[in-house]
């Protein structure tokens, strides 16, 4: 949890979360053999990857994406029937 790393102090003055930096924003892993980025956000746990073979990487252009399509998580409901 934010603040978790800094402290417990936020409970008597939440504007000290303010500026905080121990939330992990995201969390990744590469796969260097098949040239596969792997990752999840602090908004979404599901594991998304990124085909770095299909990404052409001769041009000068820089190519940007959002990390989440929505700040969400998605919830599945698995209660047996």
């Amino acid at each position: 949890p934010l603040g978790a790393a800094e402290g417990s102090d936020h409970e008597a003055d939440p504007k000290l979360l303010e500026g905080m930096r121990s939330s992990t924003i995201w969390t990744s892993a590469a796969d260097t053999r098949n040239l596969k980025f792997y990752y999840h956000t602090q908004h979404n746990r599901k594991l998304r990857m990124v085909d770095l073979n299909k990404i052409d990487f001769s041009t000068e252009r820089i190519v940007r994406f959002s990390l989440d399509k929505r700040k969400e998580q998605e919830i599945e409901d698995v209660t047996p029937k």
